[in-house]
């Protein structure tokens, strides 16, 4: 069974602690594992952190967007001759 992210975050929290207590990582990550096998990691389930709300993208007035779609365009078409200026240069 796969773990949630509060007993990843609580294993992580234990492993950084046991570290700072002067163990070395592969050692404070055994505990840390065997300390949530046993049941005896507290996990804190209802402070899960909350997740950033995901930006929306602002969707531009349909003119502007052909717009910006034309000067893109130029812009690749500007590209495609420059580097057919330097190619034919040789």
């Amino acid at each position: 069974m796969a773990r949630s992210k509060e007993e990843n975050a609580a294993i992580r929290e234990k492993v950084e602690l046991l570290m700072r207590e002067g163990f070395e990582e592969d050692q404070a990550t055994a505990i840390a594992f065997r300390m949530f096998r046993d049941g005896e990691l507290k996990i804190d389930r209802r402070q899960a952190r909350p997740q950033r709300p995901q930006r929306q993208q602002q969707r531009l007035p349909s003119q502007a967007q052909k717009a910006q779609n034309a000067m893109r365009q130029a812009n690749l078409a500007n590209s495609i001759y420059q580097l057919f200026k330097l190619v034919m240069k040789k």
